[in-house]
């Protein structure tokens, strides 16, 4: 008889444990109509239609060289994006695409628990896919599954697998609800983080994204002379706003000065200079170069105390912020490095390390 009733409640769990899914939850596709992919500056990531407005959620770092956004549905619908608003500090973007409006959208959720299973949609190295036919039809759209690890008061810690192009995705839960939005991972296995849903919607409800936005550095540049210059090491503020224009106005000091003149006499450094910058950038399928072209005026201080003011010009390739090779993020942890020339026919080379960053808004 006992051998009869374990085998009945054997058979029990077994059938329960292949049960379907509860009628409440979304059938897969209907949970992938609603996930996008969005292409911006090299950049290829994933968002989420929210609402019947067109509203996109996404990560602010993939949109955050507010560069041409276009975003491309399931159906293979391609719309260009605007942005509608931005919270830099949780790394959260909202875009809005007209075309998109009373298009399926996603549910938001309340709150997550630890120990609940997710879904992540993306598009993990998706860029991918139109390079290797043998890739064709994967990477794009991908679902993979996980748990919720941990919750905190800014992040949902996941043990899924995130990937470039994961990022912007929808984190959901068993009931197809947006829960999170995905963020960013640590070295490791299985520590993945995700933006909680909350925060979406308070920034859904902040509105239109700010005038002016930007950032202000700290910078320190050491100028590399070509010809009889001094090494000068500056230091100085850098304003950034709307990541077009650049300004900037720092001091210096000769470094090896007394060296240098005796050797030729009235040899001269850079002791200030104050410089407009444009900031532009070339793009070429997913590969993006910032360059900035700057120029203004730098005053040459000499040994013997004497100023000169000269026009001084500079390219500098900002490669350290924005590289893209494919969807890959190539940098130097804040260097930066340029040309410079003067009107005094003096020119070299500039190295730069930014150390403070603070982002702005109006």
């Amino acid at each position: 008889m006992s051998i009869i009733l374990s085998s009945l409640l054997l058979f029990y769990a077994t059938a329960l444990s292949h049960a379907p899914p509860s009628s409440s939850a979304r059938p897969l596709d209907e949970l992938i109509a609603p996930v996008v992919l969005i292409q911006s500056a090299g950049s290829t990531c994933a968002g989420s239609l929210v609402d019947a407005q067109g509203h996109i959620i996404t990560a602010e770092h993939c949109v955050e060289a507010r560069r041409p956004i276009f975003v491309t549905t399931v159906r293979g619908e391609r719309h260009r994006a605007s942005l509608h608003r931005t919270d830099a500090s949780n790394d959260l973007a909202i875009l809005i695409v007209e075309e998109l409006a009373g298009a399926p959208a996603l549910t938001l959720g309340h709150s997550s628990v630890v120990g609940e299973s997710v879904t992540v949609v993306g598009h993990p190295f998706g860029s991918l896919a139109n390079r290797v036919p043998a890739l064709d039809g994967l990477l794009r759209w991908t679902v993979t599954s996980g748990t919720v690890s941990a919750v905190g008061p800014h992040l949902i810690q996941l043990d899924a697998a995130f990937n470039p192009g994961t990022s912007g995705g929808p984190v959901l839960n068993e009931m197809g609800e947006l829960i999170g939005v995905a963020s960013r991972k640590l070295r490791g296995e299985s520590l993945a983080f995700a933006i909680p849903a909350q925060m979406v919607s308070n920034l859904i409800e902040e509105g239109s994204v700010p005038f002016v936005t930007g950032n202000l550095d700290l910078d320190a540049g050491l100028i590399l002379p070509a010809n009889d210059l001094v090494t000068s090491l500056l230091l100085g503020p850098r304003l950034t706003i709307l990541d077009r224009f650049l300004i900037e106005a720092r001091v210096g000091v000769a470094i090896g000065s007394h060296r240098r003149t005796l050797s030729y006499g009235q040899s001269s450094w850079r002791g200030w200079d104050a410089q407009l910058y444009w900031r532009s950038r070339l793009t070429l399928d997913d590969n993006s170069l910032t360059i900035d072209l700057g120029g203004g005026l730098a005053g040459l201080e000499s040994q013997i105390g004497e100023t000169t003011i000269d026009g001084l010009w500079q390219v500098r390739p900002a490669a350290s912020e924005t590289l893209y090779i494919g969807n890959i993020r190539v940098g130097l942890g804040g260097w930066r490095m340029g040309l410079y020339g003067t009107d005094g026919d003096y020119w070299g080379l500039s190295v730069e390390r930014t150390l403070v960053n603070r982002l702005f808004r109006f």
